[in-house]
């Protein structure tokens, strides 16, 4: 989908006008679908195009590499091209321009250019989504569980028992073994553990997702349950496979009894 796109603007009122910021950064909006902006902490996806005196060196329609690395991203108010970002909505576009003597020394370096050898870098930017985590994973609740009690877990999480026992509960400092099948908002597996347990002492978790461990903390041994989980909670910005980064992921998660490991 190659939506040509122009990148920037900090108020949103001028759509279609050419803006000339303090550091010489110009952009042009052209908000094309009317639809709400990203609030600070949505994430956004996008498309964009990296030129370097009108000659294309990235393009995330065509270039798969490119398209894993930038395609999503988090908006944070920071920066003009950031500020950018915060100012579009799902199918809008625009573009910015950056002469090439602005730029950090290490921008400059990372793309193999300098003020001598280059004049301008242009970057074009369409988006294809905005959405806020916290909607989402409440959208999705209601969606699958609407005679569930849905736990509300700290970080964002949101946790409901698929079956309870009678067990003793996890206690920090316990050794713990889960089974773990993880998948999309739209049921595309993106881990799976069924074969071989993963096992960890409650309360020093790491290098995997956060939510485990919390949700661990709050069942029995024996019980299973299913975990939504924000992005933090989750894989947070890796990409793997078809695993974007900032997915919200959905884990079922089956907690086994000691003796069962």
């Amino acid at each position: 989908m190659a939506t040509a796109a122009f990148f920037v603007g900090c108020s949103g009122d001028s759509i279609g006008t050419k803006t000339v910021l303090d550091s010489g950064i110009s952009y042009t909006i052209w908000r094309t679908a009317g639809n709400e902006k990203g609030a600070n902490g949505d994430i956004i996806e996008f498309d964009r195009q990296l030129f370097i005196d009108n000659k294309l060196i990235a393009n995330s329609y065509t270039n798969p590499l490119f398209q894993e690395r930038e395609i999503v991203g988090r908006i944070r108010f920071e920066g003009d091209f950031v500020e950018v970002l915060s100012n579009l909505s799902s199918g809008d576009s625009a573009e910015m321009e950056f002469p090439i003597a602005r730029l950090p020394e290490t921008v400059q370096k990372s793309l193999g250019i300098n003020a001598q050898s280059a004049k301008n870098l242009r970057l074009i930017v369409s988006v294809l989504d905005v959405w806020n985590e916290t909607e989402r994973i409440n959208e999705f609740t209601k969606l699958v569980g609407l005679n569930k009690n849905w736990l509300q877990l700290a970080g964002g999480a949101k946790m409901v028992w698929d079956s309870t026992t009678t067990n003793a509960k996890v206690e920090f400092g316990d050794s713990v073994a889960l089974y773990v099948k993880g998948y999309t908002l739209n049921s595309q597996v993106v881990y799976e553990s069924t074969k071989k347990p993963i096992k960890f002492e409650a309360g020093s978790l790491s290098g995997m997702p956060t939510c485990w461990e919390t949700a661990a903390l709050e069942m029995r041994y024996g019980e299973k349950a299913t975990v939504i989980a924000p992005h933090h909670l989750a894989f947070k910005d890796a990409k793997a496979g078809i695993l974007k980064p900032y997915s919200i992921v959905v884990f079922e998660i089956d907690l086994l009894e000691p003796g069962d490991y």
